[in-house]
């Protein structure tokens, strides 16, 4: 499994160097498919704070959410709630018959440590910064949800995906080669089909244990293969 992994990477490397002496014999074409997924702990929380304003005008709702914007961060401070990251105010306005505005903003926390990813939600760190985060939503009238868990690094997931996904892209083609008689010796053409994120989204908005999310790949490889006779 690791030389075959470690075949894979080197194909991969060595996609845009030239051909070794043994692609120069009469070689044919395998395309093969290969999954994975990696599963990752997520080390960032979500929450969205929403609220509508009305107004003799939109101009006056504007004004009237900047003012829930600067409301809502004294009292995340108080509460000793602070996050690492918010979002930029958002404003949707439904239409221009009412000067109506609902104002969403987004905040990001790193995850608290003891909160998962196994065992009973109850009694974690976790809730214990929901909680704050629900009662500075009380204290302004404004409507609180979990939005769902972040990974701050996708990057490192996603190559991972990436290169076990050609592994056993790999795995298939060397089981067609075997077939034919041959065996793979270079890397044609590397296609990343998709690569995405399970996992993340909040369920119905409903506070979770911190799951072990999956980040997972596809890829596709056209491998060139040659005969093993001589």
């Amino acid at each position: 499994m690791i030389a075959r992994r470690a075949f894979a990477i080197a194909l991969l490397a060595g996609f845009a160097c030239a051909q070794s002496a043994d692609a120069q014999q009469p070689a044919a074409i395998v395309e093969s498919e290969g999954k994975a997924s990696v599963v990752v702990s997520p080390d960032t929380v979500l929450f969205e704070f929403t609220k509508d304003f009305t107004g003799p005008t939109l101009v006056d709702t504007e004004a009237q959410s900047v003012i829930f914007e600067k409301a809502l961060t004294q009292a995340l401070n108080d509460l000793d709630a602070t996050p690492t990251q918010r979002e930029p105010l958002k404003l949707t306005v439904p239409g221009l018959d009412n000067p109506i505005a609902t104002a969403f903003i987004r905040v990001s926390y790193p995850m608290p440590e003891g909160s998962g990813p196994a065992g009973s939600v109850s009694g974690t760190p976790l809730v214990t910064l929901a909680e704050k985060i629900r009662k500075a939503g009380v204290s302004l009238l404004a409507r609180v949800r979990f939005a769902g868990f972040e990974v701050t690094d996708r990057e490192t997931p996603e190559q991972e995906a990436i290169a076990r996904a050609s592994e056993n892209a790999l795995y298939h083609a060397e089981a067609v080669g075997a077939l034919l008689e041959g065996r793979v010796i270079k890397a044609e053409r590397i296609t990343i089909v998709e690569t995405g994120w399970e996992g993340l989204q909040a369920k119905e908005s409903a506070l979770s244990v911190p799951p072990a999310v999956e980040c997972f790949a596809r890829v596709r490889i056209s491998y060139q293969y040659s005969s093993s006779v001589r």
